[in-house]
């Protein structure tokens, strides 16, 4: 089994307490398509673990200056 198969289910509520951000912020990365989410049944939406990781590393990278990252 992959790790992709092993992932990790985050809440939207869980994933905005671990960044430091408003569910709102959270559920509007989803719906710009910024942050891919998991949806299970008409209400249930989860964030995958190695999106979340992926999301983080691409929004800091977005905030270093581009000197920093030689």
């Amino acid at each position: 089994m992959s790790t992709r198969d092993t992932d990790r289910l985050i809440s939207l509520n869980e994933t905005a307490t671990l960044l430091g951000l408003s569910y709102c912020t959270i559920r509007n990365y989803i719906l710009r398509g910024q942050l891919p989410a998991v949806r299970l049944g008409p209400r249930r939406v989860f964030i995958k673990e190695s999106a979340l990781r992926e999301f983080v590393d691409d929004e800091a990278k977005a905030i270093v200056p581009p000197r920093a990252r030689r």
